[in-house]
């Protein structure tokens, strides 16, 4: 079991942000598995948006489940409009407020707002261009996409951002608010 330390206001913080998720990932096998909140978010805090349930060598702690699971957090720096060929995409909010802007991926415009408070869920369909974006300092979501789809870029691939959409740079609208990353520009 990981060693926690426990802070001056009581929230556990994992003494390597990582040795939580290592341990979720070394029983991922058995018939039940519980992610347990404090944990978690003392792993997000350090981490600020990761998959647990993407398979990547690069990060042993990850699961390799059917269902993809993630957490986001304010700190989360990777949030870009995008859209999922085939996947389904929900974010339950367990701590915070965030808007979801949404809209059709063939559409010029008419982004729509959803917002989001502690015990709700935003569910989005396939094809569905959005942008998840935090409006509390602090909070944590999991977010959920099924079927299981890695990668970022045209299909296969389970994601698809700006510069590989067949809609981008003409006619589309960006969501008021979002500025592309530098290397998205070029």
């Amino acid at each position: 079991m990981p060693q926690f330390d426990v802070t001056e206001i009581g929230v556990l913080q994992a003494a390597d942000p990582v040795d939580y998720l290592r341990d979720l990932a070394q029983h991922q096998q058995q018939p039940g598995l519980v992610i347990e909140y404090a944990p978690l978010a003392a792993a997000m805090e350090q981490l600020g948006a990761k998959s647990i349930a993407l398979a990547d060598p690069f990060e042993p702690y990850q699961m390799c489940l059917p269902l993809y699971i993630g957490v986001t957090t304010p700190r989360a720096t990777t949030e870009v409009p995008h859209w999922h060929p085939d996947q389904a995409e929900a974010y339950v909010m367990v701590d915070g407020e965030a808007e979801v802007l949404c809209k059709y991926r063939w559409e010029d415009n008419g982004w729509m707002r959803r917002f989001a408070k502690a015990g709700d869920m935003v569910v989005v369909q396939p094809e569905v261009c959005h942008w998840f974006r935090w409006r509390s300092a602090r909070g944590l979501a999991l977010v959920f996409k099924a079927p299981q789809r890695p990668g970022v870029g045209r299909f296969p691939a389970g994601k698809t951002v700006c510069q590989f959409c067949p809609h981008h740079q003409r006619g589309c609208v960006l969501p008021e608010g979002f500025t592309p990353p530098e290397d998205a520009r070029r």
